[in-house]
Formats: structure tokens, sequence, C-alpha cells
């Protein structure tokens, strides 16, 4: 199978989280994004040890300031 990777903003909580679990069970490589870094960070953790390739970035995308 394919190295699959996608983004998904919003996807430490709710319906984002959801949509990150649904990916990693499918066999994606992630990086998620949240507003909280404490957010982020968490679910990092818990996704990781679950075996899930996955990385977090805290920021804000409504910020023009944010990295592009």
């Amino acid at each position: 199978m394919p190295e699959r990777a996608a983004l998904v903003t919003g996807g430490s909580r709710g319906i984002g989280r959801a949509i990150t679990e649904a990916l990693i069970e499918d066999g994606y490589q992630l990086t998620i994004t949240g507003r909280k870094p404490e957010s982020v960070e968490r679910a990092v953790t818990e996704l990781r040890d679950g075996g899930a390739d996955v990385e977090g970035i805290a920021l804000d995308h409504s910020d023009p300031d944010a990295p592009a």
C-alpha cells in the first residue's frame, strides 16, 4: 500500500479528532493542528501511544501572522 499523508486542522478535539482517528485506521501519516498547544500535545501523545505516526502543530489558522 502506498504511503498516504494528511493534514487535519482542528485534529486534536471533536470532529477533527474523529477524522484523525479514522485516517489513522486507514494507515495515514498525519499532521494535526489546533489552537491550544496543550490540546495538540495531549492528542499527539495519546495517538502515538496507540501506534500512530502523527505530528502536531499548535496554531490559529485565522491569525494572519500564523505560519503559512
